[in-house]
């Protein structure tokens, strides 16, 4: 028999129960102690918090050192209005559940606890910062952006007046191909010496054509 089923068996009316380290992955034969009040199952193996929302007179619960990884395991606590003491981590940080890596925290817990006031061996929130987590959040709305009409970068005319028929220029047209790259190359590094001016290197040598 698990220690929890004969928890349930032997002592239904306990009201302080310590099953620290006993490899336990699943508390939920725990449901059946309806008295209980203080409940220590720190340094298992624990997934869920699910157990606990049968137990209803809970005021302390100590749960360090499990595998409590998700924020929504937290929300099995909501209906526990007599819950004051909440452990997932000790007051230094150490035996702590994956859970406590999440950024909101602490933030997240007193969201769904409101009743709690000891989480970790530090107090709850005071009144402001209360009020500011109970404040209703305003919608973020992404501003109207206009997005502009199709604009050709290339004219449309203007590889009709540089792919021309052979016969009608004197020179071939890979010549005439091989200028108009040149012409490129010499804009782009005209306009590297432009910015290079705007950025502050004043003695930057280059050519800029007018």
């Amino acid at each position: 028999m698990s220690h929890t089923a004969w928890c349930d068996a032997v002592c239904p009316n306990i009201v302080d129960l310590d099953l620290s380290s006993n490899d336990i992955t699943d508390a939920s034969a725990l449901a059946g102690l309806k008295d209980l009040e203080k409940l220590r199952l720190t340094d298992n193996a624990i997934e869920s918090l699910s157990f606990a929302t049968d137990l209803p007179r809970l005021t302390q619960l100590l749960v360090q050192g499990n595998r409590l990884g998700h924020m929504k395991e937290i929300s099995h606590l909501a209906q526990l209005q007599n819950l004051r003491t909440l452990y997932l981590q000790n007051i230094d940080g150490s035996s702590p559940n994956p859970v406590c890596e999440h950024l909101a925290y602490r933030s997240g817990i007193f969201r769904q606890l409101e009743f709690l006031t000891n989480l970790d061996g530090q107090r709850c929130l005071d009144d402001a910062e209360t009020r500011a987590l109970k404040a209703p959040i305003e919608p973020i709305t992404a501003p109207k952006l206009a997005i502009p009409e199709y604009e050709r970068w290339i004219p449309n005319q203007f590889w009709d007046d540089v792919l021309v028929k052979p016969e009608s220029v004197a020179e071939p047209q890979s010549v005439v191909m091989e200028s108009v790259l040149k012409d490129c190359h010499r804009l782009d590094a005209s306009a590297q010496v432009l910015l290079d001016r705007c950025n502050g290197f004043a003695n930057v040598k280059g050519v800029v054509n007018s």
